[in-house]
C-alpha cells in the first residue's frame, strides 16, 4: 500500500484562526520537509487556486490543493485545527479538517485522481466522523492510505 499520508504530515489541534494561517502552516511544513522549495511560492499557488473556486466541502472539511513549479514531489498534508475556521464551503459551515494536496506541475493526472479519491472518501459520513474523532496520527494515516489505495 502506498503511503500517501504519512504520520509526520498529520498535524492535530493546531492553533490557527483563519484559512490563510492554516495554509501558511502547511506551506511552511512542506518547505521544511523539502516537499517544496518555497513556502511563499506555495502560498501563492494555494491563493491562486482558492480564487478559482472554494475548496471547502461540507461537514467541516476542506481540500485545498496546489499544482506548482515550487513543489518538488507529490504530498498530502492534514491539519486539524483547534477551532472552526472561516472557509467558503458547500454547506456554509466552518472548517476544522484541512486535507491539502500538493503536486508538481508534471503530474496533473495524479492530481485529479487523488483529488477525486479524497472527495469520494469525504462523501462518506462514517469515514468523516472517524477522521474527526481520531486523535492518533497513525490511525489517521492508516485510514487515509487504505481509502486512497
Amino acid at each position: 500500500m502506498e503511503n500517501y499520508l504519512p504520520e509526520n504530515r498529520i498535524f492535530l489541534d493546531v492553533a490557527v484562526q483563519t484559512k490563510k494561517e492554516a495554509l501558511d502552516y502547511i506551506a511552511k511544513k512542506a518547505e521544511a520537509e523539502g516537499v517544496c522549495h518555497s513556502a511563499a511560492a506555495l502560498m501563492d499557488a494555494f491563493e491562486e487556486r482558492e480564487k478559482q473556486g472554494a475548496t471547502g466541502l461540507q461537514n467541516g472539511f476542506a481540500i485545498p490543493h496546489a499544482t506548482a513549479k515550487c513543489i518538488k514531489k507529490p504530498a498530502i498534508y492534514m491539519l486539524k485545527s483547534d477551532q472552526p475556521l472561516p472557509w467558503k464551503t458547500v454547506d456554509n459551515q466552518d472548517v476544522t479538517m484541512v486535507i491539502a494536496l500538493l503536486l508538481p506541475t508534471d503530474s496533473p493526472t495524479k492530481h485529479l485522481t487523488l483529488l477525486s479519491k479524497i472527495a469520494a472518501l469525504l462523501m462518506q459520513p462514517k469515514f468523516c466522523d472517524a477522521l474527526k474523532n481520531a486523535d492518533d496520527p497513525q490511525k489517521i494515516s492508516n485510514m487515509m492510505n487504505e481509502g486512497l489505495a
